[in-house]
């Protein structure tokens, strides 16, 4: 009836699991599957920035959802240019998937340092870190807009949006589910059973 007590899955972890699909998809891409080599890091990139995220001690949450806003992003663009030569892709949407690729070296770089920061480290930087978060994340918004509207995708990228606001119902969901299980433990270790009910 009461489910038995064990590691509680926090909110990182949660966005992690519903991001399995892109996360699977980056990872099992073929060499061959994506004609642009700047997307081809950029794939490669957003694989280990979820391994970073994943070791990353204070704002685990918030850089677990830039990693998997950025595996959300590479995979509609694989998915948009799949099939597609390189010749047959515009100059302007190469060079913009390159510069995507640099950000993403970047915010690589600051989330390893992040995750390799001390105790005392994290707590001098805590204003930092949060500040580089919100400039990631509008790093993101501004590649998101960017590729909408050179690849004409609105609705690809729009149902990703919609997707991410599903998971994060879900996550909230899961949250209060947690809660009313922690209370129903509580309740049944305070109650006690009468002989006639053991």
């Amino acid at each position: 009836m009461f489910k038995s007590k064990g590691k509680k899955k926090g909110g990182a972890d949660a966005v992690l699991d519903n991001s399995g699909f892109a996360v699977a998809f980056i990872a099992n891409l073929a060499d061959g599957a994506i004609a642009v080599p700047g997307l081809k890091a950029a794939a490669q990139i957003a694989k280990q920035l979820i391994e970073v995220a994943q070791k990353v001690r204070s704002n685990k949450e918030d850089c677990m959802t830039v990693a998997t806003r950025t595996c959300d992003l590479v995979v509609t663009l694989v998915k948009c240019l799949e099939g597609k030569r390189e010749e047959e892709i515009e100059e302007g949407l190469k060079g913009n998937i390159d510069e995507f690729g640099r950000q993403l070296e970047k915010i690589r770089t600051e989330m390893h340092k992040m995750a390799s920061r001390k105790t005392f480290s994290r707590i001098v930087n805590r204003t930092e870190d949060a500040q580089d978060i919100i400039q990631w994340k509008e790093c993101l918004d501004q590649a998101h807009k960017t590729f909408q509207i050179q690849l004409g995708i609105g609705g690809r990228l729009f149902a990703a949006d919609a997707h991410q606001q599903a998971m994060s119902t879900q996550k909230q969901v899961l949250s209060t589910q947690q809660q009313v299980i922690q209370k129903l433990d509580a309740i049944q270790q305070g109650v006690v059973l009468s002989p006639n009910l053991k």
